[in-house]
């Protein structure tokens, strides 16, 4: 039979664990937890499509300079090519206008990239600072964010706040 001392040591942990249990399912309750996917909201925030369509404003104008280096190139080359003893000067010139097209070029890109890095930026640091303020006013003790890398292997479809989120970044960027 047992003894005495194991009986106590038993109900004793039969105990821990319903307390345990108990502690659990009552803190559980008294948490808000909900998640975004990241993506989405960075996707449909007004700011993102504002600095995309400046961006894009920015690309248009530079694609028309380059294409007109391009055009003034073809025509060179055409006059280059027809020719069968171009001089030293036009094969010059035209190697000082296909280095200012490829100089060009590469000056755009790394442009676009240090202006998409910057707003980049800008939108997730205003993306953070609203959901902050989202979390605050909705009571949250937690807002997580699904990125798709695995932060977050699975949530239920009612922890999903993502379209409140949206919603909320709108009327904040809109100044409601």
């Amino acid at each position: 039979m047992l003894n005495k001392s194991k009986v106590v040591i038993i109900v004793s942990l039969m105990i821990l664990i319903v307390s345990i249990c108990w502690l659990f399912i009552r803190t559980e309750n008294s948490l808000k937890v909900g998640y975004v996917k990241i993506q989405e909201v960075f996707d449909n925030f007004d700011m993102k499509k504002e600095l995309q369509a400046r961006l894009e404003s920015t690309e248009r104008g530079q694609k028309i300079h380059l294409d007109s280096l391009t055009f003034a190139l073809q025509v060179m080359s055409d006059k280059l090519n027809a020719q069968k003893n171009p001089s030293e000067a036009e094969i010059a010139a035209f190697s000082r206008l296909k280095n200012v097209y490829l100089g060009r070029k590469k000056e755009f890109e790394e442009e676009k990239q240090k202006v998409t890095n910057e707003y980049n930026e800008q939108i997730i640091s205003r993306m953070r600072q609203y959901i902050n303020d989202y979390g605050r006013e909705q009571a949250y003790t937690f807002i997580l964010g699904d990125d798709n890398n695995g932060s977050i292997m699975y949530g239920a479809q009612e922890k999903n706040i993502t379209p409140d989120v949206i919603q909320y970044l709108k009327q904040k960027y809109q100044g409601k």
